[in-house]
């Protein structure tokens, strides 16, 4: 196999993936920062904060509020 087929092929997969799932974070009310293309942040209207980022190898959900944030990880749950 040459490498650099197999490496383009793997970018282009790992950026569908990412552009899919950039479209359902937006879907369940995240915003997507422009400035790191990791990080997207919910607001609840109770003032509440859950942030995700994305990494290599899987997603971090910080909040504010215990419940917002296992609203959102369940949520999440149905797009993997």
């Amino acid at each position: 196999m040459n490498c650099p087929n197999f490496c383009s092929t793997k970018f282009l997969f790992q950026r569908a993936w990412f552009g899919r799932f950039a479209k359902a974070m937006v879907s369940l009310g995240c915003k997507h920062n422009q400035g790191d293309h990791i990080l997207y942040i919910k607001h609840f209207v109770t003032s509440k904060l859950t942030i995700l980022l994305v990494y290599v190898n899987g997603v971090i959900f910080l909040a504010d509020d215990e419940t917002n944030k296992l609203t959102l990880k369940e949520k999440f749950g149905y797009l993997i």
